[in-house]
């Protein structure tokens, strides 16, 4: 008989993960147990309690890809593409976070027990480098902003309640293509923040 294969951690999460998003937090641990290959007792020895490995397997990715390009400041490229690939980027993102957070929800834990995986909530942390980013911008004579943290919460809560709505009410959503939805989004945005001459 061969060695019985690794189970990594992130493997047993991403069964955790899938799981709870099929059955809600009610799922049991020998449910879980059993999609990642591993015993109830294994699971157990892991990850303590299944309130720890639902945390671990819901909590949002710290730095995703798109906030890294977010973090990296803006380029040279038309401030509008570097926009769309941000929102487009985010929302990915947020679809796949907006189902998480419910099955959280569901359970009874509340974001105050997710911050405690985070250095900074992520939402706070979100907007204050996507108004950096704003801010770089607008010292470079890309855009106009006003006041950057408001320019980042209207930016992110219109990609939110995208994917919100769109988790909520699947067959009643927006048919318009994501990259569509995000293209409309900033073309808005750019009446008001385009620098002079250019709206």
């Amino acid at each position: 008989m061969g060695r019985p294969q690794h189970i990594t951690d992130q493997q047993v999460l991403s069964a955790a993960r899938a799981a709870f998003l099929r059955h809600g937090p009610s799922v049991s641990t020998a449910t879980i147990a059993a999609l990642a290959g591993l015993s109830q007792a294994a699971v157990f020895k892991r990850f303590g309690t299944k309130e720890n490995l639902m945390l671990l397997a819901l909590a949002p990715e710290p730095w995703p890809p798109w906030l890294r390009l977010v973090d990296a400041g803006p380029n040279d490229r038309p401030i509008t593409d570097q926009l769309c690939a941000i929102g487009t980027g985010a929302l990915r993102f947020f679809r796949g976070v907006v189902p998480c957070l419910m099955v959280l929800r569901a359970s009874g834990l509340g974001p105050e027990c997710m911050h405690e995986h985070f250095d900074e909530p992520p939402p706070l942390r979100t907007r204050r480098i996507l108004a950096r980013w704003f801010e770089q911008a607008a010292a470079r004579g890309q855009l106009r902003c006003a006041d950057p943290e408001d320019l980042a919460l209207h930016f992110m809560g219109a990609l939110h309640v995208r994917a919100f709505l769109g988790h909520l009410f699947a067959d009643a959503s927006p048919v318009e293509r994501d990259d569509d939805y995000v293209a409309q989004l900033v073309d808005t945005m750019w009446n008001g923040i385009a620098p002079g001459g250019e709206r």
